[in-house]
C-alpha cells in the first residue's frame, strides 16, 4: 500500500509537473513547484521535428526523456515529452503534449497539456489540476550567467558552453549549461543540488536529431481521473515491497485478497490520492493490461 500511494505521488508528478518535477517529487518534501527548463532558443525558429533526449538521475531512480518540437501552427508551439524508466516503467511509455505560447514572455507557461499512458488514448489535463504549479520555460536571464565552460556528456563535447545557475521554486540551486546547436531548447546539462530533504538531480543529453515525429496522434479526450488510475494499475502493483511481490502474507499486501483476513474478511481501504479531484486507489482493484511499448 505504501508503494501504491508513493506511485500515486509520481504520477502526480509527471501529470503536472513534468520530468524534472517528477524526479523532484519522489524526494521526502513531495510535489512543490515545478522547476523552470530554461528556454535558450526562440521556438519560432527551432525546425519542427526537432528533438534532444536526455538521462535523468536521482542517485535512485534513472529515467530517459526526449523533448520534441513536433508541431507549430499560429501562435503555439507543440511540444511532446516521452518519459520511460525510473518509477513509471511498467507503464511503457508516458508521453505529455503541452501547447506552448510564442510569446515575449521572460516566462510561458503552457496553454494545454494533454497526457498518453502507453497506447492508451490521450487526456486533456485541466488547468485547475495543476494549481499553478505545472511545468513553465523560462528564458535565459544574463544576470544569471556565471561563466563558460566546457562540457562532455554522453551526447557528446561541447567547448565553451554558457553556464548559469539559478534558483528552484523549493530553494534548490539549478546549473544549467547551454548550446544553441542543440535543438529545441539549447540543454546540455542541468543539475539541482540543495532542496530541502530532497535529492540531488542531474539530466544530461544523450542525444539530438531532426527526425521527430507525434507520438499523441489521437483526438484528446477529457480528463478522467478514474480512467487513468485504472491504466496505471500494471505500475502500481509491478514493484516489489520488502518482502517480495506477495508481501509477508502472502499473495497481495496485509489488507488485500490473501492477506490475514482472507477473501471474505474486511474490505481494503481506498488510498487517498495527492491530487484534489484524483480517486483513491483498492489494493485489489483489477489491472488494465500492460500498455505496449512502442518506438517511432
Amino acid at each position: 500500500m505504501m508503494y501504491r500511494s508513493r506511485f500515486s505521488v509520481v504520477l502526480f508528478g509527471v501529470l503536472v509537473l513534468g520530468p524534472f518535477g517528477t524526479a523532484v517529487a519522489q524526494g521526502p518534501q513531495g510535489p512543490g513547484g515545478a522547476t523552470p527548463l530554461p528556454l535558450a532558443i526562440d521556438l519560432k525558429k527551432v525546425p519542427v521535428g526537432s528533438w534532444s533526449e536526455y538521462r535523468i538521475a536521482d542517485g535512485q531512480n534513472t529515467m530517459v526523456v526526449r523533448m520534441a518540437l513536433v508541431s507549430r501552427t499560429g501562435q503555439l508551439a507543440y511540444l511532446e515529452t516521452e518519459i520511460k524508466g525510473g518509477p513509471v516503467a511498467a507503464l511503457g511509455r508516458t508521453t505529455m503534449r503541452m501547447a506552448v505560447p510564442l510569446e515575449d514572455a521572460a516566462e510561458v507557461k503552457p496553454k494545454e497539456q494533454v497526457i498518453q499512458l502507453g497506447d492508451n488514448p490521450p487526456m486533456i489535463l485541466p488547468a485547475e489540476m495543476s494549481g499553478g504549479k505545472s511545468q513553465s520555460f523560462r528564458k535565459l536571464d544574463p544576470k544569471k550567467r556565471v561563466g563558460v565552460d566546457n562540457v562532455t556528456v554522453p551526447g557528446g563535447a561541447f567547448p565553451k558552453a554558457d553556464h548559469y545557475q539559478d534558483k528552484g521554486a523549493a530553494g534548490e540551486t539549478i546549473d544549467f549549461w547551454i548550446s544553441k546547436s542543440v535543438l529545441p531548447f539549447g540543454l546540455i546539462k542541468v543539475s539541482s543540488t540543495g532542496a530541502p530533504g530532497g535529492k540531488a538531480v542531474t539530466m544530461e543529453l544523450t542525444g539530438k536529431g531532426a527526425d521527430a515525429k507525434p507520438v499523441i496522434t489521437k483526438t484528446p479526450q477529457p480528463f478522467d481521473a478514474a480512467s487513468i488510475m485504472k491504466q496505471a494499475q500494471p505500475a502500481m502493483g509491478a514493484s516489489k515491497g520488502p518482502h517480495g511481490a506477495a508481501g509477508p502474507h502472502g499473495a497481495g499486501d496485509s489488507h488485500g485478497p490473501g492477506g490475514p483476513h482472507g477473501a471474505g474478511g474486511p474490505p481494503p481501504r481506498a488510498i487517498p490520492s495527492p491530487q484534489q479531484g484524483m480517486p483513491g486507489t483498492l489494493p485489489g482493484a483489477p489491472s488494465a493490461p500492460p500498455a505496449k511499448d512502442t518506438k517511432k
